[in-house]
């Protein structure tokens, strides 16, 4: 039975055990490759952007489809922290003095230091120690106080494979009035996750690993329900207010539509139509 998938992917003589790092490639991923980047671009008299951008709509409802949630909630990203730097910067509660995040001592170091960065003035970013179990929901419990604002989770730690019990966590984060931000690099594609029971705020992930796309396939999701106050990233424009499950509307820097979302370009002042809005992303890469 195993052998019938094995088929599917290029494999190097001998033993491949590294698609936690990056996942071998598919036989079909040069025809594909060929058949939606090069055939548009070489074989038309027209520009290819219309074909080239078709893939990043197909490409959101697979995740859908893999997340069980919705397409329009997807928004492709460079890499897992410009999508996190963008998501910090854009929350007004994270850019307030005090704000804190709460992260492990095991995450990923670069989310550490995109989260020191990003993070507003006099805002504190605390740590679970390292030594202690994280597949306890009582340690994460002793650690999300009230004045936590936002804790970001790993579903899976890279360093040793321990699960986060996310469905103990999600609901205890919510009541303890803090959002959730949960990092699926390393679980994606082996591990199952429901975005519509989980019900995060944010999720970021990547699916150069185990779902074997490559550095051209980043990928991310969110479900969001409630309404916050948000300001654009790297913009001047006012603050607005709108539902959170709006936001994933991304604006790319050609002279196309929208990627995702039913808000037409011309419904948003000019300094943001150039910007990408917000930022529940996905990534195929850290840094």
């Amino acid at each position: 039975m195993i052998d019938t998938p094995k088929r599917d992917f290029s494999l190097a003589p001998g033993s491949y055990l590294l698609s936690h790092s990056v996942g071998r490639p598919l036989n079909s991923a040069p025809a594909a490759l060929e058949q939606a980047f090069f055939a548009p671009w070489q074989n038309s008299g027209r520009e290819a952007w219309g074909q080239w951008l078709g893939v990043i709509d197909r490409f959101s409802a697979a995740l859908a489809r893999l997340f069980q949630g919705a397409a329009k909630d997807f928004c492709p990203q460079a890499n897992l922290s410009s999508a996190v730097t963008k998501l910090v910067m854009s929350l007004d509660r994270l850019q307030r003095p005090g704000a804190v995040v709460l992260m492990s001592e095991v995450d990923f170091p670069s989310m550490g230091f995109v989260m020191q960065k990003a993070l507003g003035t006099d805002c504190e970013l605390r740590f679970i120690p390292q030594h202690l179990d994280l597949t306890d929901a009582a340690v994460w419990q002793a650690y999300i106080g009230a004045d936590v604002d936002l804790v970001f989770v790993s579903h899976a730690y890279s360093n040793s494979g321990v699960q986060a019990p996310l469905a103990d966590l999600i609901p205890l984060i919510r009541a303890r009035g803090a959002l959730s931000l949960i990092d699926v690099a390393q679980s994606a594609g082996i591990m199952p996750l429901d975005l519509s029971q989980l019900q995060p705020d944010f999720m970021v992930g990547s699916s150069v690993k185990w779902l074997c796309a490559g550095r051209a396939r980043p990928i991310c999701g969110c479900i969001l329900s409630a309404s916050m106050t948000v300001s654009p990233w790297m913009s001047v424009g006012s603050v607005m207010k709108i539902p959170l499950n709006l936001i994933f509307t991304i604006f790319v820097t050609t002279p196309a539509q929208c990627v995702s979302g039913a808000a037409p370009r011309r419904s948003l002042p000019m300094h943001w139509r150039r910007t990408p809005l917000i930022i529940l992303p996905i990534s195929d890469q850290r840094c």
